[in-house]
């Protein structure tokens, strides 16, 4: 039987999570006729898959604000370095002038005076001629001077010109941040609205059924990390024994080595799983728009986690999937990171089991989700 939306109380602001992750309004095209924004629902499901839509439109947008936020903070630390360079060009500038100006007074000096003017009325022909001889050759290196007075000048010209540039270039990323967080929290409102709509026995009923979810996709991970340490164990315990057989019929030479006595690296070991204990460590924090710690969005939490394991990748689910190495599907070890949605606007961290660890969406902590639990694009390793 179909549940109905009864009387309408508000408030119940901690149920604003829906079920879904993070996707681009384009892609939510896809989603049911029942989650138009437009169409009032009828059901609770109805309900759900509605403020699911509108949601999952909010996170979209929030990679929008990192990417501005991204920018925003590239332009102002090439605006401290590009003003300090401004500020050295002008010392060098004003160093050369003084200089110049010496060349300009000679120069006034013997405006009227020519060569044949001064040896008449010397005493001492070639006194003047080895006096001559020096003038030319300080008169060359003033020009020189003056040459890179005026060089000096142009770059200093450039430096200005380039530090307004980075000027405009953070005004710009301000007014998207602002634009952008606007529009997020303008689906935000729109889904508590719909939510305001529900009875108190329904928003339980859909609470429930996240923490189901959420325990289901914990439990498979969970069940899938033991398995693979016993995969370890039975693994090491074969090559033990296959040592020790090869040992009792030769003996190897002391010191030496053997590439085949080193196991590879099984998944989810080395950085994979460095990237994992990270995302791990973050279950429960809270979602926010541009977080990167002690909250976090979608890409600001993958891109703390492989921070952690000393690597550094892009800021935004779109810049990091054009990085790193393409990994197939069923090919995916622990630590590699997943990408959803035909605009790339989603990224989680797979650990294994079937199972991915991601900052899901607005109202919604961190927390576990299964591999196809939204449209899967691809994948990446770094």
């Amino acid at each position: 039987m179909t549940t109905r939306i009864g009387a309408l109380p508000r408030g119940l602001k901690a149920l604003l999570a829906g079920t879904a992750s993070l996707a681009l309004a384009a892609t939510l095209a896809t989603a049911p006729a029942s989650a138009d924004p437009g169409k009032e629902p009828t059901t609770i499901n109805e309900a759900k898959a509605q403020v699911e839509k509108l949601q999952t439109e909010a996170a979209a947008i929030d990679q929008d604000y990192a990417g501005a936020q991204d920018r925003l903070a590239k332009a102002e630390a090439s605006l401290k370095t590009k003003q300090a360079d401004v500020r050295a060009q002008r010392g060098k500038v004003d160093k050369i002038k003084k200089a110049v100006a010496q060349y300009a007074l000679v120069q006034y000096q013997n405006r009227g005076v020519d060569t044949t003017t001064q040896l008449m009325m010397t005493s001492s022909p070639d006194t003047v001629m080895r006096q001559l001889s020096v003038m030319d050759r300080v008169e060359l290196t003033q020009r020189g001077i003056l040459q890179d007075y005026q060089t000096q000048v142009a770059n200093l010209n450039d430096m200005a010109r380039s530090a307004e540039t980075e000027v405009a270039t953070i005004e710009a990323s301000k007014a998207d941040m602002a634009e952008s967080r606007k529009a997020s929290q303008a689906k935000v409102a729109e889904a508590q609205r719909v939510l305001d709509r529900l009875t108190e026995e329904e928003r339980q009923r859909i609470a429930a059924e996240e923490a189901e979810e959420a325990r289901q996709a914990q439990e498979r991970a969970e069940a899938a990390e033991q398995d693979q340490g016993t995969d370890r164990r039975d693994q090491g315990s074969s090559r033990s024994n296959d040592r020790s057989d090869s040992g009792s019929k030769s003996k190897k030479k002391s010191g030496s080595s053997d590439e085949g006595d080193s196991p590879k690296a099984p998944a989810g070991s080395g950085k994979g799983a460095q990237v994992v204990a990270y995302a791990k460590a973050q279950l429960g924090a809270a979602y926010v728009s541009g977080g990167t710690g002690p909250s976090y969005d979608c890409s600001g939490l993958t891109m703390m986690a492989y921070k952690s394991a000393g690597r550094t990748i892009p800021r935004t689910s779109q810049a990091q999937y054009g990085s790193g190495t393409s990994i197939a599907k069923g090919d995916l070890q622990p630590g590699d990171l997943v990408f959803y949605y035909s605009g790339i606007s989603h990224v989680g961290i797979y650990v294994g089991g079937g199972q991915i660890i991601h900052a899901s969406r607005p109202g919604k902590p961190v927390g576990y989700a299964g591999l196809n639990s939204m449209p899967y694009m691809g994948a990446r390793r770094y």
